[in-house]
């Protein structure tokens, strides 16, 4: 299955779970947000299939409908029977929510847009092979709110660890 068909199913179940339920997201000063999910990126590494990453992320609302916060993703991965690879991304991200731009009345599910710059750093166990870079990685989502603090969020990244992300949200405050 193609990304666009993967992204197509996970949005299309985020918007049907969003419009069961009654909880209001908004993007207020001095909002936090905690973001925690998985990432797939498929064709990694010579394989076709898709590998999960772990994905965690903090956003903290400056201005109504901008956020700024910090974002780490981690992979690993047990290639051969004495080789392992990891790799790990930290950075900085913010994002903007359109909500007020696309003047929807229907709050029950916020989209974003939003760019950042992380550092990301592979190793292999075998072998001396370990490097870094910092990268620029930008992404566009969903989120929806189940209840008044928890709910759910879809997020397609350009990025080195993952072009899907499905997981869950809370606002802290």
């Amino acid at each position: 299955m193609n990304i666009s068909i993967k992204l197509s199913v996970a949005l299309s179940c985020l918007v049907a779970i969003a419009s069961t339920v009654n909880a209001q997201d908004r993007v207020e000063p001095k909002s936090v947000f905690m973001n925690v999910g998985m990432g797939f990126q498929g064709n990694r590494f010579n394989t076709s299939t898709w590998r999960p990453s772990i994905n965690a992320n903090i956003d903290y609302a400056l201005l109504k409908n901008t956020t700024i916060g910090l974002q780490g993703n981690y992979y690993g991965e047990q290639i051969a029977k004495d080789s392992r690879f990891n790799s790990y991304a930290l950075g900085l991200r913010s994002s903007y929510y359109f909500n007020s731009v696309l003047k929807r009345d229907d709050k029950r599910v916020s989209y974003y847009a939003g760019i950042g710059v992380m550092y990301y750093k592979y190793s292999y166990s075998d072998f001396e092979a370990t490097k870094g870079k910092v990268y620029i990685p930008l992404h566009i989502g969903a989120r929806t709110l189940f209840y008044d603090s928890y709910g759910a969020i879809v997020e397609l990244g350009f990025n080195d660890m993952q072009s899907i992300k499905i997981g869950f949200t809370w606002i802290l405050n």
